[in-house]
């Protein structure tokens, strides 16, 4: 990922913007948690994100994000390593800690209304940022091949908040009877404009219940 990526992708989902940081050579700073997510984009160097049940490590133009209340630790080598950083408040603890009872809200405290409103309004963003994605992540692609793998060819599988539908699509190519629901009405538009079979494969959900579409060729 680009920074003008980055940067487009912070303003477009409500991180504050993003700024320059310096992670010295061999810092291994003890494991720790902010009350605010956080996300880097490594510019230079490499950054190694230990987690408490995973470890990443992070080349010039990728990025990690770290949700509020997550313990981590940034370490770094010899040589180093330089970022973008953003954050953001985290919505649950803004909310109060929890949930809303009502039904069709969100764990983090927004409506499933607003979510889709707010997705919707970043559709062509969201496109132009992961659309393509899988072509160039590996690891994406492994764990999707090794899951496809695991259900055998033609399972049926849903995928559910597919977005523009390019997991889904990548599931179809792979022998699977693969069909993706959204409720933001602008992702699924993309997904049919810009995959072949995705006008079979793709339809809006409502958008305080997930009913299973049937679909025919």
């Amino acid at each position: 990922m680009s920074p003008d990526a980055f940067t487009r992708e912070c303003a477009a989902f409500g991180w504050a913007d993003p700024v320059a940081t310096e992670y010295p050579p061999d810092d291994q700073p003890a494991m720790h948690a902010h009350d605010f997510d956080a996300t880097v984009l490594v510019l230079e160097g490499e950054l190694q994100m230990t987690f408490e049940d995973r470890v990443e490590v992070l080349a010039p133009g990728e990025k990690c994000v770290v949700a509020a209340g997550t313990q981590h630790s940034e370490q770094t080598g010899a040589a180093g390593a330089r970022g973008l950083l953003a954050t953001r408040a985290n919505r649950t603890a803004a909310a109060g800690g929890g949930p809303k009872a009502a039904e069709g809200s969100t764990v983090d405290g927004a409506t499933v209304e607003e979510v889709s409103e707010a997705y919707d309004g970043v559709a062509e963003l969201y496109a132009e940022l992961f659309l393509n994605q899988l072509d160039h992540v590996e690891i994406d692609r492994n764990l999707i091949r090794s899951f496809a793998d695991r259900v055998g060819p033609g399972a049926r599988v849903l995928d559910a908040g597919c977005g523009p539908g390019h997991v889904t699509a990548h599931l179809d190519h792979l022998g699977l009877d693969a069909v993706g629901v959204d409720s933001a009405a602008a992702m699924i538009g993309i997904g049919q404009r810009e995959f072949r079979r995705a006008p079979s494969r793709l339809a809006i959900c409502g958008r305080s219940r997930l009913p299973m579409p049937r679909f025919t060729e």
